[in-house]
């Protein structure tokens, strides 16, 4: 229940946060709505695993490894962090490519897969209620 009224009343604020971008469906402020909204799902889902041994060696690990990763991202999209290493904007463009591409194809395969054992289950009559019938 409470995740439920957290999940509203962020909602509202996202809402009239993107209130102008939710009138003009082919911005994209409309479509960067609804993935806040994804974010604030399973920011609310997971948080209970989060929080539940947040001082456990691996909690530590990928906390450290997320903050050092966007901090280098983040220095080498500005002039700043070109001035204090010639290479910065070199490593972020590398970070924003290669791993986050992998990540993506991650992404990619787990929702084709999905998508052939959804039309597998379909095509086999396992599946049937979309069709309206079965269970």
């Amino acid at each position: 229940m409470l995740k439920t009224v957290l999940f509203v009343v962020a909602s509202a604020g996202i809402v009239y946060v993107s209130r102008a971008s939710l009138r003009a469906p082919r911005s994209h402020g409309f479509y960067r709505f609804f993935a806040w909204e994804a974010i604030l799902a399973l920011i609310l889902v997971n948080v209970e695993y989060w929080l539940r041994d947040p001082f456990s060696l691996h909690q530590v690990v990928s906390w450290i490894l997320l903050l050092a990763s966007a901090f280098v991202v983040m220095l080498g999209q500005v002039p700043v962090g070109e001035a204090l290493y010639s290479k910065m904007p070199l490593i972020s463009q590398w970070i924003m490519k290669v791993p986050n591409t992998a990540s993506k194809r991650g992404v990619d395969l787990g929702i084709t897969l999905g998508a052939l054992a959804t039309m597998l289950k379909i095509l086999t009559g396992v599946e049937r209620s979309w069709m309206g019938g079965g269970k």
